[in-house]
């Protein structure tokens, strides 16, 4: 953890930020001091929140090792430097009159460590850093090739019964029409319970076989996919496996968590249960929901801490 700044005095309640332009009829009843430290340095972290009320807030930021680039924060997505230049080791910023803005730091080298006091005058209710904000991006990683990306596996590795297995499996995992791509997807990095936007765009190819509007995104519930697993497994020492029901799918999937596609982006929220999953959507043949075919997938390279976007290819 950071450490308090060796030439700090104060106590953050009176004299930690000094007396510069300060007005004696200010009372400052609240008081704040905490250190912040980065571990990568693409993070962004806010520090202070905006108020939506006027207030006076006053800060002192000291950079205790490293460097950084500290930002206004005028709303959740504008951000407008301080200064232009970095903040480096031992540097001491003052803003007396911080007032409604909220404030960002970026560190520019890590490890990098800044130790904030703030205090102000009005018990109004505004984002505070406490230490426990945790930035991780969201990775994703495409599972279940079809078509060209279809791996079969051995055929020596089963029994006598080996062809009706295969065809089984075929029918699980590849696409009906062929189509080269994937099923499913995987969140393997993210944090957990916090909510990420993907963007979802459509193939050309697809127009005919979705209904657009009818696309949603389904995480799975892990124990139906234990339950299947040991169905499976019964069938397959029973000797008994000659076909795959056409809803062994949907018994999968029953209390998956279920999000619909708006306006070309889905709001989901994995955790450590549900972070595998499918798109789903109407198909035009058959009135009734089939996997999507996922082309590719792009991560987000502007915001990498949220989400990328989906491209979906005809068929199922």
């Amino acid at each position: 953890m950071p450490i308090i700044p060796l030439n700090y005095t104060g106590l953050s309640s009176v004299n930690a930020i000094g007396s510069i332009n300060e007005s004696g009829n200010t009372s400052f009843g609240f008081c704040a001091s905490f250190p912040v430290s980065f571990s990568n340095d693409k993070d962004y972290v806010n520090i202070i929140g905006e108020c939506t009320e006027s207030i006076k807030r006053q800060l002192s930021l000291t950079v205790v090792s490293g460097s950084c680039l500290v930002y206004w924060m005028k709303n959740e997505t504008e951000l407008f430097l301080i200064n232009q230049k970095k903040l480096d080791k031992g540097y001491e910023l003052k803003d007396n009159d911080l007032d409604k803005l909220g404030i960002t730091i970026k560190a520019v080298n890590t490890p990098c460590e800044i130790f904030i006091v703030l205090r102000w005058n009005n018990d109004l209710d505004f984002y505070l850093f406490n230490g426990d904000e945790l930035m991780i991006k969201p990775q994703v990683r495409l599972l279940l090739g079809t078509g060209d990306n279809y791996v079969n596996r051995n055929v020596n590795d089963f029994d006598s019964g080996s062809y009706q297995y295969l065809i089984n499996l075929n029918k699980l995992k590849n696409s009906d029409e062929n189509r080269t791509g994937y099923k499913l997807f995987d969140i393997f990095s993210f944090y957990p319970g916090k909510n990420i936007t993907f963007n979802v765009t459509i193939d050309s190819t697809a127009i005919n076989n979705y209904q657009a509007n009818s696309i949603a995104v389904q995480l799975f519930d892990p124990i139906d996919i234990g339950e299947a697993l040991f169905d499976i497994a019964n069938d397959v020492i029973n000797l008994e496996l000659n076909n795959i029901s056409n809803g062994f799918v949907g018994q999968l999937t029953r209390n998956a968590l279920y999000k619909v596609v708006t306006n070309n982006s889905v709001i989901i929220s994995p955790d450590f249960s549900r972070h595998t999953g499918r798109f789903v959507a109407i198909n035009t043949n058959t009135g009734m929901y089939d996997t999507c075919i996922i082309k590719s997938y792009e991560p987000n390279t502007i915001d990498t801490f949220n989400g990328g976007t989906f491209t979906l290819t005809g068929g199922f």
